[in-house]
């Protein structure tokens, strides 16, 4: 339990800070959520896009709360901070409480439409083999020294995420790496934060139902290159949006891509269903790798982890160790088995053009068709649905639309217009099979030997989320069960 000492004393540097009450408090920690509110917990009200945090004050006084951090004073007799930005300031508020952890910590965030989980893996496993203790937050969980710790979201609330830096801290982690979604950035998740290295993979349409249009997307990527966000940049040029992204920034950065200008360049050598060899050049230096993960984007998202670890003064050689070595990554370009007849691969392609890229590298694996089953997630973006279809229908050999995560959308309804997606593509052959399940061993029974078949969009998820219930549901178990009931497996 920590002492008393000043309420003001906690708000200095806070942004937006209008007022503070004169009082002596115990403070352990801050929640947005009055239901963790309590003895020595500062609650912050929020005003959400449903709910209004202010609503609750009085509940998280009864509950014994210290003091709260409100936008608008409150009629009750508890300690006030007022503030213009309840988020902004919960976030400094926070890290001060939690002894500021990402002060201490070699700070990396990754953001991008795709590739943020793939490039954080990959910094994770040359980080581990040079030695140094990492911890990892993003979509998959978080991570210390391999220890799963479950998210509910890719970046947390920036008080969950302070609580979590300080335990990395504590168990002795040294890096971090982190993603870091548009939402986190409007959101002020990770402010109060200086990231050591921010690196950008790519941009496509996705999260348009959050911020209207793509210009204004690329505008809350753009705020992580902020010189008061991170000292130093990697950013991948071979994507357009990365391109315009490096030309504009002012801290220190390094480009990387397949583009020839890049500052570390990556030149394909093979390509199969299960990796990619190729050179990372560095000051007309090759480094040869031999990555076990399929794909050209693949190749791209090594070249950033490539940079980032240069950056942290990994020398090349363990870098092309720690990528050989690279684990599977759930639901990222993976192969379901080995032993079958037939290519059957996992992603979690979920965008326009994720699906393209995926698609024309499953092309690129294999002289046989591409069999691709894919839906498009309910109280989402409605626009992106067709565009998803099209993208499919253009480059794959049979498109089999399905049920993704419909939540409380009607499947058919959605399946519907990623179907007229692809059924506006001419010559393209077009299933709809709205059972996950049914459609994944459809594409399974379809596929001859030499195939690919891909499915997409779900990736590493667990449940299918249908009317307010999660149901069980994992694609690569479907699939794998598939392949051994269907006698594929050789």
């Amino acid at each position: 339990m920590a002492e008393e000492r000043p309420l003001a004393s906690l708000t200095v540097g806070i942004p937006g800070l209008v007022s503070v009450d004169t009082a002596n408090v115990r403070v352990d920690d801050v929640t947005h959520d009055s239901r963790d509110a309590g003895p020595g917990v500062i609650f912050a009200a929020i005003k959400g896009l449903t709910v209004d945090g202010h609503e609750f004050v009085l509940q998280a006084a009864e509950a014994g709360s210290p003091a709260v951090v409100v936008e608008r004073r409150v009629a009750i007799d508890i300690p006030q901070i007022v503030v213009s930005d309840s988020r902004t300031a919960m976030a400094h508020l926070a890290a001060t409480v939690h002894g500021r952890p990402a002060d201490t910590l070699t700070m990396i965030g990754v953001t991008g439409t795709n590739g943020k989980t793939t490039v954080s893996a990959m910094c994770e496993a040359i980080l581990s083999k040079a030695g140094k203790p990492v911890g990892i937050v993003g979509t998959l969980g978080a991570r210390l020294s391999g220890e799963p710790i479950p998210l509910e979201r890719t970046t947390p609330e920036s008080t969950d995420l302070q609580r979590l830096l300080a335990a990395m801290r504590t168990r002795g982690v040294d890096n971090v790496i982190m993603e870091v979604s548009s939402h986190a950035m409007e959101l002020g998740r990770v402010d109060a934060i200086c990231f050591d290295v921010a690196a950008f993979t790519n941009l496509s349409q996705d999260h348009l139902d959050f911020h209207g249009d793509m210009d204004s997307y690329f505008a809350a990527k753009r705020k992580l290159f902020e010189p008061e966000r991170c000292t130093s940049a990697v950013v991948n040029i071979s994507d357009k949006a990365g391109r315009r992204l490096a030309g504009e920034i002012k801290v220190p950065t390094t480009t990387v891509g397949l583009a020839r200008d890049a500052d570390v360049s990556a030149v394909i050598v093979h390509q199969s269903d299960t990796g990619s060899e190729f050179d990372i050049v560095e000051g007309g230096v090759p480094t040869r790798i031999a990555l076990p993960l399929a794909g050209s984007f693949n190749v791209e998202n090594a070249a950033i982890a490539y940079a980032i670890c240069r950056y942290l003064s990994v020398e090349a050689a363990t870098i092309a160790e720690g990528l050989g070595s690279l684990e599977p990554i759930p639901g990222r370009m993976q192969l379901v088995s080995a032993r079958a007849e037939i290519a059957v691969i996992v992603d979690y392609a979920h965008t326009p053009a994720a699906v393209e890229t995926v698609v024309n590298a499953a092309r690129s694996m294999t002289v046989g068709r591409v069999l691709v089953v894919l839906g498009a997630g309910g109280d989402r973006d409605h626009r992106k649905r067709p565009a998803m279809g099209s993208s499919a229908a253009t480059y794959a050999d049979l498109t089999i639309v399905t049920t993704d995560n419909p939540r409380s959308e009607d499947p058919t309804a959605i399946a519907s217009a990623v179907a007229q997606g692809a059924r506006s593509v001419q010559g393209a052959t077009v299933e709809v099979v709205l059972d996950r399940i049914d459609a994944i061993r459809y594409a399974i029974a379809a596929a001859e030997p030499g195939d690919v078949v891909l499915i997409l969009g779900r990736g590493h998820e667990q449940g299918q989320e249908v009317k307010g219930n999660v149901i069980p549901l994992s694609d690569a178990d479907v699939a794998a069960t598939a392949l051994h009931d269907l006698g594929r497996l050789s």
